[in-house]
């Protein structure tokens, strides 16, 4: 009887140690999941000693196993009468935001083209133009500190001036010849900036109107000034176009720096172009002024 009874203490002993470690076991896959979230964190090449959400996780679950392990469950029945209820208005105000539909918000784009055709060009500056004759201006150039050489080769150039007028607020000019170059401006906004030769110059471009009288005023062109950072001076450029049939014979008073009209007053088949150049120093000194005349070469048969 004594070895029956061991036989069934030990038997039951071994039961109840296999059960442990099932529940021990159970105990440890119930936060498995969290295996890695309670590694250090890491900041850097530094690591920091703050327990992570895993940590804080794994004590509550430890805690309460061990609660339950330690005492009776104990299942109490609810009352319904003490839960908190939830009125529609409060549903509603809980309640995930509608989707807002993107495409009725403008981008970008949309609101700068809006921008760009608030009015229309006052003049159609588009086309390509050659000089054919210039006047002083190999002495506007050595105003500037270019080398006498270089000012008599650009004096026999013949370079060609494309004019791409996109907008009402867009122009590009690209030149080619002996200085090839391209720039693009907004017309009366901020300033561009470009360089010649090394220097620096910020560059802002208008409309060039003639006044007619009464307040009345009529789009010739557009105009460039060019302010020489560090340098003391500035470039005034009028680009004037004068169209095919139409002529251009201003008064002393229209024409106050005297440039040369070329043979502007005869009217001719295509589109010219008057360019002028003045050159304003910032201390008491004589402007220089010059002269380029263009003529049409895309719509040249």
């Amino acid at each position: 009887n004594n070895i029956s009874n061991s036989y069934r203490s030990g038997s039951l002993s071994l039961h109840m140690s296999n059960e442990s470690l099932n529940v021990s076991h159970k105990t440890d896959a119930s936060y498995s999941h969290l295996e890695g979230m309670n590694q250090p964190k890491m900041n850097g090449s530094d690591q920091s000693n703050e327990m992570s959400l895993g940590d804080d996780v794994r004590m509550i679950f430890d805690i309460e196993n061990e609660r339950v392990a330690d005492t009776p469950e104990v299942v109490e029945e609810s009352d319904e009468s003490q839960v908190p209820t939830i009125t529609e208005e409060e549903d509603e105000s809980n309640a995930a935001p509608k989707p807002v539909d993107l495409s009725t918000i403008p981008t970008i784009a949309e609101e700068e083209e809006e921008e760009e055709d608030e009015g229309e060009k006052p003049i159609d500056m588009n086309g390509v133009f050659k000089v054919v004759e210039n006047d002083n201006f190999d002495k506007f150039l050595e105003a500037q500190g270019v080398p006498w050489f270089l000012c008599n080769a650009a004096s026999k150039a013949r370079p060609t001036h494309h004019f791409t007028h996109a907008s009402f607020k867009k122009l590009t000019i690209k030149i080619q010849g002996i200085i090839e170059s391209q720039t693009s401006y907004q017309i009366n906004g901020p300033y561009t900036e470009t360089s010649i030769r090394g220097r620096l110059f910020q560059d802002s471009l208008s409309y060039l109107y003639d006044e007619n009288g009464d307040d009345d005023k009529t789009c010739v062109g557009v105009q460039t000034r060019k302010v020489a950072m560090g340098q003391g001076y500035v470039v005034e450029v009028q680009r004037r176009i004068i169209r095919a049939k139409s002529v251009w014979a201003p008064t002393p008073e229209e024409n106050p720096d005297g440039h040369c009209t070329y043979d502007l007053g005869i009217p001719c088949d295509f589109d010219r172009l008057i360019m002028t150049n003045k050159v304003v120093y910032d201390e008491d000194k004589e402007p220089v002024i010059a002269s380029q005349l263009f003529h049409r070469q895309d719509l040249m048969k």
